[in-house]
């Protein structure tokens, strides 16, 4: 049988859920109440406590879903042998080269949605989107890749410059000429990089 002094707080605790704002006091247990009724009240106050806790966490998600994103998002996350699914896409992690790649595909299919991606945080942001159900043609998920495109490409520039320039017999004028083309791919991969990055947290 439940102790008085429990009792007691189960119909405080009651009563102030129920606006009785003189319930500060302590309650004297009644001996006339049945056990089934104490019971009863504590079971009232769980259940108001759930459905308060309910409505706290969907006024949450409809108000900030920007804020709760990660969170959801870790829950979806299961990490596989070679990346990590997220809710109903995958990420699949190589190398090429001694460089990470990052392909994205479908879970169960074998096909690739992208492939080659250069920058992690684009294949994140693309699963994302994904989930959330933006279409491909997006203007997010077109202004994702095509930043993630040309940082592949200004970082595969630059690995050719770099390459080139081990030729000993470069004239003084090629090496400062292939030197030039490494800079600038390298600024331009900088810069591509940044953008997606600043995609990536902006969505």
């Amino acid at each position: 049988m439940a102790e008085k002094a429990s009792i007691n707080e189960m119909h405080r605790l009651l009563a102030i859920m129920n606006g009785d704002t003189d319930s500060d006091s302590p309650r004297k247990f009644d001996s006339s109440n049945s056990v089934d009724s104490d019971v009863q009240a504590m079971k009232t106050i769980l259940e108001r406590f759930s459905r308060s806790a309910d409505t706290l966490i969907s006024e949450i998600d409809s108000d900030n879903p920007v804020q709760d994103r990660p969170l959801r998002e870790a829950m979806l996350m299961e990490p596989t042998d070679d990346g990590v699914v997220v809710g109903l896409w995958e990420i699949k992690t190589k190398t090429d080269s001694g460089r990470k790649l990052y392909d994205v595909v479908k879970v169960d299919e074998n096909t690739p949605i992208a492939s080659d991606l250069t920058i992690y945080e684009a294949a994140r942001g693309l699963v994302q989107a994904l989930n959330d159900g933006l279409p491909i043609n997006s203007v997010f998920v077109r202004d994702l890749l095509q930043n993630e495109a040309d940082h592949a490409n200004a970082v595969h520039d630059a690995i050719h410059a770099k390459y080139a320039l081990k030729n000993h017999r470069l004239t003084e004028s090629k090496r400062e000429l292939l030197e030039d083309k490494y800079s600038a791919a390298f600024r331009r991969a900088s810069h591509a990089r940044h953008r997606v990055l600043e995609i990536f947290k902006r969505y």
